[in-house]
């Protein structure tokens, strides 16, 4: 333990000492397993302040591989990150990084592993090695981490920066989306609303008979299609074939088993007219997609509508203003208790003082006509009925 705790006074020492101007090479050791993909989408997104922050320093990330699926899905085509790697800690080259960024609940692994492999060294003086810790900055807040390295508070600071998140789908990732639609029924002048319909919790979705109504105002749209995801491959068609009956099925388009990345790229195809969900990870994905198209060009009245609706958050999940708040595109819906009843209101309409308020009524408490009337006024109302295949 002694010699333990002399290697970390050593790494401690040589990271305190670290001038940013002279770090040109950057590992994150990412050690956790990734659950949801809204937590991840937002917290991936710090990663290119790091590398802002150290003057464009090379930026390598390691992974586990059971996290490949995200990996795929939310860094491919990442500008910031100059290799991603799936290595065991002993085949990687920790000499020829400046700095080690550590992003995991148990620092204490990693310092036993370092005093194993550099210990000597470190205590001979012939390598010196710098470790900080951005665990808590990036992770999920927990009662049971054990955190070593120090702090950077000003690249903490910097990974505050309120920009809005970015995905970088590629125009051949768009062209793909586009064909895929095509080959499932798109055609040109139609517009796709894609709805999305799952969540880990139950209570961030809508009463199913209001979430079916408010499909079934859709389909009767003009040349509207409506995309819905399974990439489980669950038998969603059936579902809602049993909602909805069979007369505008042929309006619905089903992606069935698709990849992560695969559902990205539809978000963002050149038929979406609307992405619509619960606050969920997909819309995450959508927000980040169309940040990045108008940071490119898209002037943001061109852009689709992002629609999320929001109810009553829970413990560390804060409120809708930690989630939305820099999400400059997404029109976040609640229900607020007013005076004349309840009322749909956007997040980005609130008083300041009310925006970081948990008081929204539950999303049970959503009626399909708001919900209707609120896209009406976004998008316009329907010009014609749903027409019945014979």
């Amino acid at each position: 333990m002694e010699n333990t705790q002399s290697t970390l006074q050593a790494i401690l020492r040589t990271t305190n000492a670290v001038v940013k101007t002279d770090v040109k090479s950057i590992l994150v050791l990412y050690e956790e397993k990734i659950h949801n993909i809204g937590d991840c989408c937002v917290r991936f997104d710090k990663l290119k302040y790091f590398r802002a922050f150290f003057n464009n320093a090379t930026l390598n990330l390691n992974f586990k591989s059971e996290n490949l699926k995200f990996i795929d899905g939310l860094l491919t085509n990442n500008p910031h990150i100059a290799a991603i790697s799936l290595l065991d800690w002993n085949e990687i080259e920790f000499e020829k990084y400046d700095i080690v960024i550590a992003v995991m609940y148990n620092e204490e692994k990693l310092l036993h592993f370092l005093h194993a492999k550099y210990g000597a060294e470190i205590a001979a003086g012939t390598r010196t090695m710098a470790v900080f810790s951005m665990s808590q900055l990036i992770l999920p807040p927990v009662d049971f981490g054990k955190y070593l390295f120090p702090l950077n508070r000003p690249l903490m600071e910097s990974g505050r920066t309120p920009e809005p998140g970015e995905l970088y789908i590629s125009d051949e990732e768009q062209a793909w989306a586009d064909r895929w639609l095509e080959a499932h029924g798109m055609k040109a002048g139609e517009e796709l609303f894609i709805l999305l319909d799952s969540t880990l919790r139950k209570e961030k979705l809508l009463n199913p008979i209001v979430y079916f109504e408010f499909v079934a105002a859709l389909l009767k749209r003009d040349n509207a299609r409506v995309l819905i995801f399974d990439e489980a491959a669950m038998g969603k068609e059936d579902f809602y074939r049993a909602w909805l009956g069979d007369a505008c099925m042929h309006k619905l388009i089903v992606s069935k088993g698709l990849k992560l990345r695969e559902d990205i790229c539809l978000l963002g195809s050149s038929y979406t007219r609307m992405v619509f969900g619960p606050c969920t990870g997909l819309m995450h994905c959508a927000s980040a997609v169309y940040n990045r198209y108008v940071a490119l060009g898209l002037p943001e009245e061109q852009a689709p509508l992002l629609a999320v609706y929001t109810g009553q958050y829970k413990g560390l999940e804060q409120n809708a203003l930690t989630w939305w708040g820099r999400a400059p595109l997404v029109k976040c819906m609640m229900l607020k208790k007013r005076s004349g009843g309840p009322r749909l209101e956007l997040l980005h309409d609130l008083p300041e003082d009310e925006k970081p308020l948990n008081n929204s009524l539950p999303c049970s408490a959503f009626t399909s006509a708001m919900l209707i009337d609120f896209v009406n006024s976004r998008i316009g109302a329907p010009t014609a009925k749903l027409a019945v295949q014979g």
